[in-house]
């Protein structure tokens, strides 16, 4: 195809996009196909991926592709242009002028996992173009999308993105459940071990590529494939990995249920919790005093992910509870939300201690201890208070800890919002509790954190019709 320039020398984009081939789909059935990115009408309304032939290549290629090297050239885009309004900056006293991408025709904005093309007089690409929205500036994004694609084609991960999904395990899930030992040599975002390690060692770091991926909170797309790609790996080197019982073998048992919290389908929550409780009853009886304490600590962790899914699923649990102090310190922040779950398992018996019921209530919102809290532990805090008292007041609280930065959402997180909202409602009708005003700001952050669910958790979707059914419901009594 012809490259056509714009007057400043920059690449029409819109020109070559334009000439994109129909995608396979598309062409078998002689229908009509869009140059839409990532992927055309036809293929986005039946979710299947959208892939096209290229001649040149000789192979087929997806155009998540194509959206990854138009994302990776408009951030070369933008470092020219700040280069050069840089350098006018220093000839001159005046500001620089607005740099060319911005007075461009186009732009394409990354929003919910796609990217949309925005025409010279969208709204939205003066929003898109605004240095304060959040996640839109490259300097948040420390590796391209294209580097992502190549990662989950050939397993071999960049150095800049092994550095960022290393930092991102363990400034995220890590910080709830410290599965790993963040101070060994291989586990450095410096150091790449990659395929070549051993098998054990290999094992955790595509499982720590994995849930990073998920746990990425720009959620690009680029991302999810490179997760699946990486989980593929860590399941091929499963057998390898796992003929010996060891302190080891659960850690990677625990990081599997990590990643199938985050990706359901990706495999059986309920096999995978049963194999780790058995392996830490089994390892409890058999383990030397030098790995007592790595052992309490995936003790407690299976023990907070066993709760977790039996609280929302109604099942019994099996693991015993681990040795914690009954105390709500923040000194420990696994310990606090061991506490938590036993405080609920002893709820679901009707066994809880009135002190330590007490102690629960009394902590106060403003109070330092809740304001240090990690936000997913902040969570649980308030899941609860709400399962000892489900209240309108701990639904709110509920909701704005889901809304908090630095939340990291799992297939649960879609169940305990559907209760906190049909709570809310519920209120909308009382002349009790809380102002209108109020619930009508909890019931919108439950609907956009739905929406915000629904691309990620087929049950978010299905739950969230269910509250709007709800909703009509409640209307229609009140009329």
């Amino acid at each position: 195809m012809d490259t056509e320039h714009s007057d400043n020398g920059t690449i029409d984009l819109e020109t070559l996009l334009g000439e994109l081939p129909a995608c396979k789909h598309c062409r078998a059935r002689r229908k009509r196909c869009d140059t839409r990115l990532p992927s055309c009408k036809n293929c986005a309304r039946t979710g299947r991926e959208c892939v096209f032939y290229d001649h040149v290549l000789n192979e087929e290629l997806p155009r998540n592709y194509i959206a990854s090297l138009v994302d990776h050239l408009e951030i070369l885009q933008e470092r020219d242009n700040a280069a050069v309004a840089s350098r006018q900056a220093e000839d001159r006293s005046e500001p620089p002028t607005r740099s060319p991408r911005q007075r461009g025709k186009h732009a394409f904005g990354f929003a919910q996992g796609s990217y949309r093309y925005l025409g010279d007089h969208s709204p939205l690409l003066h929003l898109y173009l605004s240095d304060g929205v959040p996640g839109h500036a490259p300097s948040r994004r420390p590796q391209s999308s294209i580097q992502a694609h190549l990662a989950a084609r050939d397993g071999n991960v960049p150095p800049a993105l092994h550095g960022h999904l290393v930092r991102l395990f363990f400034s995220s899930i890590h910080q709830i459940y410290p599965v790993l030992d963040s101070t060994a040599t291989w586990l450095s975002p410096d150091v790449i071990m990659g395929l070549a390690a051993h098998p054990t060692q290999a094992f955790i770091l595509q499982m720590v590529y994995a849930i990073a991926c998920r746990c990425d909170q720009a959620n690009h797309p680029h991302l999810l494939s490179l997760a699946s790609a990486a989980h593929g790996r860590a399941l091929n080197l499963l057998d390898k990995t796992t003929a010996e019982q060891s302190t080891t073998t659960l850690q990677m048992a625990i990081m599997l249920v990590l990643y199938t919290m985050l990706d359901p389908s990706s495999g059986n929550i309920s096999q995978q919790l049963g194999f780790a409780t058995r392996l830490a009853l089994e390892l409890a009886a058999t383990s030397s005093d030098d790995e007592a304490n790595t052992l309490l600590t995936l003790h407690k962790i299976v023990y907070c992910l066993e709760n977790a899914v039996c609280n929302v699923l109604v099942r019994p649990t099996s693991l015993p509870e681990p040795s914690t102090a009954l105390d709500f310190s923040t000194e420990d922040p696994l310990d606090l939300l061991c506490l938590l779950y036993i405080i609920q398992s002893h709820a679901r018996r009707n066994q809880l201690d009135d002190s330590l019921r007490s102690r629960l209530f009394n902590l106060q919102e403003e109070e330092d201890i809740v304001q240090r809290l990690h936000p997913n532990i902040l969570s649980t805090l308030w899941e609860t208070r709400l399962t000892l008292d489900p209240s309108v007041t701990h639904a709110q609280q509920l909701i704005s800890a889901f809304s908090k930065e630095g939340y990291t959402s799992n297939f649960l997180t879609p169940f305990w919002l559907h209760k906190s909202g049909r709570i809310v409602l519920s209120a909308m009708s009382s002349t009790k509790g809380p102002p209108r005003p109020e619930l009508l700001l909890a019931h919108g952050q439950t609907t956009a954190l739905f929406g915000r669910y629904s691309g990620t958790w087929e049950s978010a979707e299905i739950l969230l019709r269910d509250l709007q059914g709800y909703l009509r419901t409640k209307t229609s009594d009140n009329g």
